[in-house]
């Protein structure tokens, strides 16, 4: 059995080892932010996180492994924010799924002021565009524990992929609406936002 101070010390270098690493990872967010992706070097994110090049490359191999820790963050977040559908009230309406999508929306345009500013970058990258890929099927097996018309039962099925197609492209619909909440249109973004809402609540009802 590891004696308890030896326990002690190896907790406590694994927890300055994750207070390290979170560090890094909100000073690549800030550079990227400033700077732009491809205009921030590894030297400037160990700067602005306050530690050495040795410690910055023992944590993370390089920008793109940066940049996925990043979006992985992100999307974390927003699978929380799906689940948040789980608990609307019955009867589902319009008026409650388009505030939820407003927010969401809200919280996405936040985002996409960080990630959005090298989207480039990322539509290059399979790895992170699986990583977007993959986080959009937990968000449909979640919204899936309630709702039927996200309960994909037989995935190789053709009846199953349409059901996949189509759960995908509702999501692909409300994460890229983003695009537009910055454009000083604010009829057009409203409509928008009622379109999808009426779209979305059509599916939860089923």
């Amino acid at each position: 059995m590891m004696p308890i101070l030896n326990m002690e010390n190896t907790s406590l270098r694994q927890s300055y080892k994750d207070q390290t690493r979170r560090t890094i990872l909100k000073a690549a967010r800030r550079c990227f932010y400033h700077n732009g992706f491809d205009r921030t070097s590894m030297i400037d994110i160990a700067n602005s996180a306050k530690v050495s090049r040795a410690t910055l490359y023992l944590h993370f191999k390089g920008k793109k492994e940066l940049l996925h820790d990043v979006i992985g963050e992100n999307l974390s977040e927003q699978v929380k924010r799906y689940q948040a559908l789980l608990h609307l009230p019955e009867p589902i309406r319009d008026e409650d799924v388009r505030d939820w999508i407003s927010g969401f929306v809200q919280m996405l345009m936040k985002e996409t002021r960080v990630i959005g500013q090298f989207h480039v970058v990322i539509a290059q990258d399979r790895d992170a565009l699986k990583q977007i890929v993959d986080n959009r099927i937990v968000e449909i097996h979640a919204l899936g524990k309630r709702y039927p018309a996200f309960r994909i039962e037989d995935v190789d099925s053709d009846e199953g992929r349409r059901s996949l197609n189509e759960c995908l492209f509702m999501l692909y619909m409300i994460e890229s609406f983003v695009r537009y909440g910055d454009q000083g249109d604010e009829a057009m973004f409203a409509s928008g936002i009622d379109l999808l809402a009426e779209k979305l609540a059509a599916m939860l009802r089923r």
